[in-house]
């Protein structure tokens, strides 16, 4: 658990130095890590993926790391409950899935979790 609060941290520091723009449509999942704000490097992205990877057969859970240029408007929770929601996130019948939302512009994250991980993890908002 300690290394996913690390990665957590490293994810919303590095984010919130970066922006961009695009529209704000539910992304394609194409990976763990979907970068439409462009934040990360190709190293960075490997890296990450890699620790979210081990994490997942380590503990079953499926987290994806979704940068975003700009909410355009929208909420924080609303889009992440959207892009949740539309990529099913963690395993069926575990509901086991951890969705980390960082917003460029407005300098915000989100952490969306799914009902079998809220007693570990809180969502939470900063």
């Amino acid at each position: 658990m300690k290394a996913l609060f690390r990665l957590i941290r490293v994810v919303l520091c590095t984010t919130l130095m970066a922006g961009s723009a695009f529209a704000l449509d539910v992304p394609v999942l194409t990976g763990r890590i979907v970068d439409n704000a462009k934040v990360f490097s190709a190293e960075q992205q490997r890296e990450i993926a890699q620790m979210l990877e081990e994490l997942e057969r380590s503990t079953t859970a499926q987290v994806v790391v979704l940068t975003v240029p700009s909410l355009k408007g929208d909420t924080p929770f609303d889009f992440s409950q959207r892009v949740f929601d539309h990529w099913k996130l963690g395993q069926k019948g575990k509901d086991n899935g951890l969705l980390l939302s960082f917003f460029v512009k407005e300098k915000k994250g989100r952490v969306h979790v799914g009902y079998g991980l809220e007693g570990i993890i809180p969502d939470a908002e900063r």
